[in-house]
């Protein structure tokens, strides 16, 4: 049998442009839909053309489907479809992300969390839900950020200048309220602001090997009354001598984690 399957889970956004690149690679891509409560502003932008049954599959209805001797990859296609590639790449055996580590990947608290556990900089935050919003132990003398627990973009991204409109803010929460990717907001963030340049390193990392992808600066400015409104995404020459602090190599911390950016992150 052979092992040609692509599993791309959520391919919308630039996940929708992998499927005919795969095929050119004589790949047979199959398209599987993490959750039936994905919004409309995501499938809408599906594209059937290069999937097999030109279909989105269930997670459930794609194991009936494919077997492991036929599966040699599960992409995520969007943030939305993250866990579940996760999951579905344990399954299948495949090289993948630890599905026992997707929280620090997705959950916002538990990448800060995870930071600091490790000893890196990372963000004053605490976690708020509907049963526990105390801020006693958060000050800040930049301001403060709210965002969903998990959610993507700048979706319910607030910026307040102090702790009394962040308290009064809280206090009219719609704890029912659901975020772009479809889901209950339960928990919120709150940080302190960091003033600075924000970069992304894209990366790939297996076992002690690490693949240097690209290296962009996103440029945010204060439009219509919002902080974070993202004007352009500068990409980043990753030779250029005035970034390797950014891209610097550290000693392993754990096995599978042969790289660790050592860099505050900026808002």
């Amino acid at each position: 049998m052979k092992k040609d399957k692509v599993i791309i889970v959520d391919p919308f956004s630039t996940g929708a442009l992998l499927a005919p690149e795969l095929s050119k690679k004589g790949l047979t891509c199959y398209s599987v839909l993490s959750s039936p409560h994905i919004p409309s502003r995501f499938t809408d932008s599906y594209i059937s053309a290069d999937f097999v049954d030109k279909q989105l599959y269930s997670p459930d209805e794609i194991k009936k489907q494919l077997n492991t001797e036929q599966v040699v990859a599960v992409i995520p296609g969007a943030e939305t479809g993250v866990y579940c590639a996760d999951l579905l790449a344990a399954h299948y055996q495949v090289a993948a992300n630890n599905h026992l580590t997707t929280d620090w990947r997705r959950q916002k608290g538990a990448m800060q969390n995870r930071l600091a556990q490790l000893g890196l900089n990372s963000i004053a935050s605490k976690k708020i839900s509907q049963f526990d919003s105390n801020l006693d132990q958060l000050d800040s003398q930049t301001g403060y950020v709210i965002k969903p627990n998990n959610s993507c973009l700048t979706d319910g991204v607030f910026f307040f200048e102090n702790k009394p409109q962040v308290t009064e803010w809280i206090s009219q929460i719609d704890w029912q309220q659901t975020n772009i990717v479809g889901e209950q907001n339960q928990f919120y963030l709150v940080q302190e602001k960091l003033e600075g340049e924000e970069f992304v390193v894209d990366l790939v990392v297996n076992q002690h090997d690490i693949k240097v992808c690209s290296l962009c600066k996103y440029r945010k400015g204060l439009h219509n009354n919002s902080h974070f409104v993202y004007e352009c995404l500068d990409v980043l020459d990753i030779s250029d001598q005035r970034y390797h602090a950014i891209i610097l190599t550290i000693p392993s911390y754990e096995r599978g984690m042969a790289r660790l950016l050592r860099y505050d992150l900026r808002y």
